[in-house]
């Protein structure tokens, strides 16, 4: 797979994870439960595509790939499965305000992923320095 479809997978991915926020946002109380099991359903999968597709290239994608990796092995992968617990605790037992503290969580995390995971200067299949100045 080049860099651009891992990109672009993960992306569309993101992009399911907000779409079903969204609905989750507009839907009562009385839905919250199953959209939350479609949410935990899409975040279990998402996050082992994730894995699949950035664990083996980040640690040699550039300079900083080694620390990327580490982030994402330790930090981040903790991040997902607190999320994940918290959306299985709310599935249970969820108000508005848990709700909308959740989809923030969530958004958040995203342009988190978007940013040291996903961007243009990370996965790119162009061989050609960014940022560097020659002289």
């Amino acid at each position: 797979m080049t860099f651009e479809e891992i990109h672009n997978e993960l992306f569309g991915q993101h992009n399911e994870i907000r779409d079903l926020l969204g609905r989750i946002r507009s839907s009562d109380a009385a839905e919250y439960g199953t959209h939350l099991t479609q949410l935990r359903d899409l975040l279990v999968i998402h996050n082992k595509r994730e894995d699949e597709l950035l664990g083996g290239i980040l640690p040699n994608i550039d300079a900083w790939g080694e620390v990327r990796a580490l982030h994402m092995n330790e930090d981040h992968q903790a991040e997902h499965r607190s999320i994940l617990e918290y959306v299985s605790a709310l599935a249970v037992t969820a108000d508005a305000a848990d709700i909308e503290k959740l989809i923030d969580q969530l958004l958040e995390h995203l342009e988190d992923e978007e940013k040291t995971y996903m961007n243009a200067k990370v996965l790119r299949d162009d061989i050609i320095s960014i940022g560097h100045s020659g002289g």
